[in-house]
């Protein structure tokens, strides 16, 4: 009698093996069901390095919807998704010999369903290009934890685990369903080039292979084979890839949009494991620490120390963190690449043809080679749809396609107000953007003391991980004339500008916010898509200007032009984002980007060009800047203020400069949707954190440029030590000096976005 294990149902009967030696052997396509609800899924990830090479893996996870659309990450940039739906360890840049060192990862994953996450596609990563056959020893897996109080690591729970090895160095295990509970076994090693690699610059080859292999995999049912050498061809199709799609602007943090200043806060979630690998007790390895590495924790400020973990990139000026690295050629690579050949005739034969439906002047989604799309799909996506929209298109070209006129004319935009007797509203806004509680951190005084104030309760969602993604959210809505649910939101003003020009954000009344009228800072009052802040009010500020380690360079760097010295060469980076480079570096030109020209901007271009031609240019970066001055890779680079402070803490010598010929003052602002319910809740919200001690309470916990001036004299007379110097300092209170220097750029219109954007992502590479 032959007894089959349910468990095993669902594995697919195949000639093929996975790539790497596993815990429990499965071929590639077989269903691995996950924990119950009761049980949070951890991520593991162990390596050492060879001796004299750093090595720096990241473990990291890519969240898509039901469509395969982009959502949020986490990884060593974000390290908590969704208030802790995903938790990630914290970051390790090296793992010497004989303990190496480990991350984790945690995934509640009824909780990311909750959110609106469908798949989740974990991925080990190289970040600095070291392939993974060179490393002595390293693995990864997963395991199922229970209840707070659980050991980090314990190998009775271990579900699955596999080594690490071939020449690749950005490795997809597996894919998992959060609808089925499943996990399905992909084993598959993506191409990469260049080096800075992170899970945001692959984000769309992973959604695109994610889509492809669970097209392929789920109509498969046990017994039904895969067919000979699907999955190990050989062939010349292996070095197909798919190319990144260019795009209308680079996508644009936190963190960039810094972030890191508020993920450096209080917040921040408790590390996992800081000391334990698998296998082994605590107490038998040194302290995970590699090179300056501390957070500030605690206190009001969180101006406290503690070692152990770098300092993590934020997306700046609220852009995901790492956003428009420098990209080339995605797709399947290494020993094990699919052959996209093989794929379509297995696909065919378990599906029809699809019919595509194009606008007149669309064209057709590009996938893997070979391989379908998902017939649930649309064939115009909506992201892509609205991304043109935003970077331009005009309308009567959308409505040729049967897409509604985006612009909403004035006197449609309001719905009929019930803050009078709806004692509420919604308020959207970026992760750790807001003081918290240092006993309690789902606490947060400044907005607690409003609702016991007014008796107004407002309902706090941090969801807003990137500006472009966030666009494609609402944007459906608000173009075809619906409440977005959100009564107040906060993006960059690049993208403010965006919803100001299509008529998508109410007018404020500014006779309900005194405050603001009164205390906004002259520099921020009158930006050029927003004159007199009708319809925005900045939430925070930031300056996008110079970090470098004064101690390796040698020297003071002053101007723009210090960053092209002979010995600089090859160790400067230059941020990849269109909207968060191209001011400073006009400046450098000695032009005023409050009125620049075309002619102004490709001379710049010129400029850049040549010193990307002769590689005095390292590369072009998100937020990961952060990680390649700390490591000493980089000398100098284009920062964002808040990040620096961070720096700072942990590395003394880490400099900020805002150059002689000056630097961009930019904002995150605040907006009212269309059709917001609560229009007048939210005007009072507003105002609210325009009185001057409110201000500085949130000065004192995010770190960034205050739009309240009169905040500074607040924190100048506060007994805290800490607090009170923060009044002095710079870099959240511009000094007259420095205020002289800044300016408020020119934003790229409709018009001029596509050309210039497609002359600077040549240049950068994304």
């Amino acid at each position: 009698m032959a007894v089959l294990d349910a468990s095993l149902a669902d594995l697919m009967p195949s000639a093929e093996r996975a790539s790497a030696a596993s815990l429990v052997a499965v071929p590639r396509g077989s269903s691995l069901p996950m924990p119950a609800d009761s049980e949070t899924v951890r991520l593991f990830l162990h390596w050492t390095q060879p001796k004299g090479t750093r090595v720096d893996l990241d473990l990291s996870v890519a969240l898509y919807d039901d469509l395969w659309r982009f959502i949020g990450h986490c990884d060593y940039t974000h390290l908590e998704y969704a208030g802790g739906a995903a938790r990630h360890s914290g970051d390790l840049t090296s793992a010497p010999a004989p303990h190496g060192a480990t991350e984790y990862l945690d995934l509640d994953l009824p909780r990311l369903a909750n959110t609106g996450v469908r798949f989740v596609v974990p991925a080990v990563i190289s970040y600095n290009d070291v392939p993974f056959d060179e490393l002595p020893d390293a693995f990864a897996g997963f395991m199922a934890v229970r209840g707070k109080e659980r050991a980090v690591y314990d190998p009775r729970t271990v579900r699955q685990r596999f080594d690490l090895g071939g020449d690749g160095k950005l490795r997809v295990p597996m894919i998992v369903d959060l609808r089925t509970r499943h996990a399905w076994w992909a084993d598959v090693t993506l191409a990469t080039t260049g080096t800075g690699h992170d899970v945001w610059r692959y984000r769309k080859q992973m959604g695109r292979l994610g889509n492809d292999l669970l097209d392929t995999f789920q109509p498969r049912r046990p017994g039904h084979p895969v067919g000979p050498g699907l999955l190990d061809r050989r062939g010349p199709h292996r070095r197909r890839g798919v190319r990144p799609r260019p795009r209308p602007r680079p996508v644009g943090l936190p963190p960039r949009g810094g972030r890191a200043a508020r993920r450096l806060r209080a917040a921040r979630p408790r590390r996992l494991g800081a000391g334990h690998a698998p296998g082994r007790a605590g107490a038998d390895r040194p302290p995970r620490s590699s090179g300056p590495a501390a957070r500030r924790v605690g206190g009001r400020g969180g101006h406290r120390v503690r070692h152990g973990v770098p300092p993590l990139p934020g997306p700046g000026r609220r852009r995901a963190a790492g956003a428009d690295h420098r990209g080339g050629p995605g797709g399947v690579a290494g020993a094990h690449r699919l052959s996209g050949a093989v794929i379509d005739r297995v696909s065919a034969q378990a599906r029809p043809a699809r019919r595509s439906v194009h606008c007149p002047a669309g064209k057709r989604r590009r996938m893997l080679p070979g391989v379908r799309a998902n017939p649930r799909a649309s064939f115009v996506s909506r992201r892509s749809l609205l991304r043109a929209l935003g970077g331009g298109v005009a309308v009567s070209t959308l409505a040729g396609c049967g897409v509604p006129a985006a612009y909403i004319a004035p006197d449609e935009r309001s719905a009929a107000d019930r803050s009078a007797r709806d004692k509420r509203l919604t308020f959207a806004n970026w992760p750790l953007y807001i003081d918290t509680d240092d006993r309690n951190k789902t606490r947060r005084p400044s907005l607690e003391a409003f609702e016991k104030r007014t008796g107004i309760d407002v309902r706090y969602t941090e969801e807003i991980n990137d500006n472009d993604e966030f666009f494609g959210k609402i944007s459906p809505s608000l173009m075809n004339h619906q409440d977005t649910g959100r009564d107040l939101i906060v993006i960059s003003d690049w993208m403010c500008a965006r919803f100001v020009w299509l008529g998508w954000v109410q007018e404020m009344d500014r006779a309900r916010q005194p405050h603001v009228s009164k205390y906004l800072d002259p520099l921020l009052r009158s930006p050029h898509f927003d004159p007199g802040r009708k319809f925005t009010v900045p939430w925070q500020s930031g300056i996008t200007g110079i970090a470098y380690n004064k101690r390796k360079v040698g020297r003071e760097i002053k101007q723009v032009s210090d960053l092209w010295a002979d010995d600089l060469k090859g160790r400067v980076t230059l941020l990849s984002g269109l909207d968060e480079a191209f001011a400073l570096l006009l400046q450098g030109d000695g032009v005023d980007v409050t009125k620049w020209k075309a002619d102004d901007f490709h001379r710049m271009c010129d400029r850049v060009e040549k010193l990307v031609d002769s590689h005095h240019i390292r590369r072009f970066t998100g937020n990961d800047y952060i990680k390649d001055l700390s490591s000493g890779d980089v000398l100098a680079c284009q920062a964002y203020s808040g990040d620096v402070i961070q720096l700072q803490a942990d590395d003394p010598d880490i400099e900020f400069v805002v150059p002689e010929e000056g630097a961009e003052l930019w904002a995150e602002s605040l907006m009212i949707p269309n059709l917001a319910g609560h229009k007048r809740n939210a005007e009072r919200l507003i105002d609210h954190y325009y009185e001057p001690e409110v201000a500085a309470e949130l000065a004192a916990w995010v770190n960034y440029v205050c739009p309240v001036p009169a905040a500074r004299d607040v924190l100048a007379s506060s007994k805290d030590k800490e607090l009170a110097a923060l009044a002095e300092d710079p870099l959240i209170f511009p000094d007259d000096a420095m205020r002289g220097r800044l300016a408020i750029a020119r934003d790229i219109t409709a018009k001029e976005r596509a050309e210039f954007a497609k002359r600077w992502n040549a240049l950068a590479g994304v």
